[in-house]
């Protein structure tokens, strides 16, 4: 994912922040289901959210109407979905997103 303005991803209270914005527009028990993490960050305003098996659309869908996180105008993009984080890694690659010594 991506998101519209930089944040720093790596902080608690931003992952935190995403998690509460996730969960506001996929509802208690779907964020509960989905349980999704950030595993990577990478950049500005790139990182890798890991969720369960078969929440990945929903996932998708609920960051499409994010607009604001902690009040702070922001949108989240999707940039690639996958079934491993080890595709997910190598097609970041390809797209230059993520440099190709990464792990």
């Amino acid at each position: 994912m991506e998101t519209s303005e930089p944040v720093d991803t790596r902080s608690q209270a931003t992952a935190r922040a995403i998690a509460d914005a996730l969960s506001a527009e996929m509802g208690k028990t779907g964020f509960l289901k989905a349980n999704p993490k950030i595993v990577l960050s990478v950049g500005e305003s790139s990182f890798i959210i890991r969720v369960n098996r078969g929440s990945q659309d929903d996932l998708v869908l609920a960051s499409a109407f994010v607009k604001n996180i902690s009040g702070r105008p922001l949108s989240l993009y999707t940039v690639g979905v996958s079934g491993t984080i080890r595709k997910l890694l190598d097609t970041a690659r390809s797209l230059h997103i993520l440099q190709q010594n990464w792990p």
